[in-house]
C-alpha cells in the first residue's frame, strides 16, 4: 500500500497545520510506517466517502499512525471544533488495499439538528437515518455517541463500500420539532433521549408541546 492509500481515509484539508510527522522505512527503502500529531487552525476539511459535505472548522487536532507497510491506520484521537458543535472520534482500519476491517467510535456535542446529515452518511444505519433526517427539525443534539464496525472484502471500494457489522448509539436532543405522524401537527420543543442500532430506533420523550 502506498502513502496515498494509507492517508486517504483522513480526507482532504484546506487549513493551516502544525505538528510533527515521523516516518520509518524498510531496508528496501519502502515506507513502513508514518505517524502524525497535528493541530489545525480555521479552514475546511473534506471527509472521505461515504461522507459528502465539506466541514468548516475553527480548529482541529489529529493523532494517528499508519503502520505494517501502511496497511493499518489507527486514529488515536481526532477532535474537530465546527464553530460550536464539537466532534471527537477514534478508530482503526486494517487491511488497507485488501480485505478492509473498520472499527470506530465518535461523540458529537451541541450539533444543530439541521446539520445531522453532514455527519450521518447514507448507508450507515439507514433505518434510523431515513426516519430522523426528514422528520426531525430545529433544536440541538446536545450529545450523541456512535460505535461502528464494518468490513469490505477485497477493498470493496474503500470506506464507501463498507458493509455494517455492528452499529449502535445514543442521541440526547432538546428543542426539536418532530413530524411523527404527518399530516398531524408536529410536536414542538421536544426533549428526548434516543437509542439506536442497525435496525431499530427508540425514542423516550421527556417533554414537548403538541397543538391540534
Amino acid at each position: 500500500a502506498g502513502l496515498g492509500t494509507a492517508l486517504a481515509p483522513l480526507g482532504a484539508v484546506d487549513l493551516p497545520l502544525s505538528g510533527t510527522l515521523r516516518a520509518r522505512t524498510l531496508p528496501s527503502g519502502a515506507l513502513d510506517s508514518l505517524a502524525v500529531d497535528l493541530a489545525a487552525g480555521g479552514g475546511t476539511i473534506t471527509p472521505p466517502a461515504p461522507l459528502t459535505a465539506a466541514l468548516r472548522l475553527e480548529r482541529a487536532t489529529l493523532k494517528a499512525e499508519a503502520s505494517q507497510g501502511l496497511t493499518r491506520l489507527r486514529v488515536e484521537d481526532l477532535s474537530l471544533d465546527l464553530g460550536g458543535p464539537r466532534v471527537e472520534a477514534r478508530g482503526r482500519l486494517d487491511g488497507l488495499g485488501a480485505d478492509l476491517v473498520a472499527v470506530a467510535e465518535a461523540r458529537v456535542r451541541d450539533l444543530p439538528v439541521a446539520r445531522l446529515r453532514d455527519l450521518w452518511p447514507a448507508g450507515i444505519g439507514d433505518n434510523a437515518r431515513d426516519w430522523i433526517l426528514p422528520n426531525l427539525t430545529r433544536g440541538v443534539v446536545r450529545e450523541a455517541t456512535v460505535s461502528f464496525a464494518g468490513h469490505a472484502a477485497g477493498g470493496g471500494g474503500g470506506l464507501a463500500g463498507l458493509a455494517v457489522d455492528r452499529l449502535g448509539g445514543q442521541i440526547r436532543a432538546e428543542g426539536v420539532s418532530v413530524d411523527y405522524l404527518n399530516p398531524m401537527p408536529p410536536a414542538r420543543h421536544v426533549a428526548a433521549d434516543c437509542v439506536f442500532d442497525a435496525s431499530t430506533f427508540r425514542v423516550a420523550v421527556k417533554s414537548g408541546e403538541l397543538f391540534g
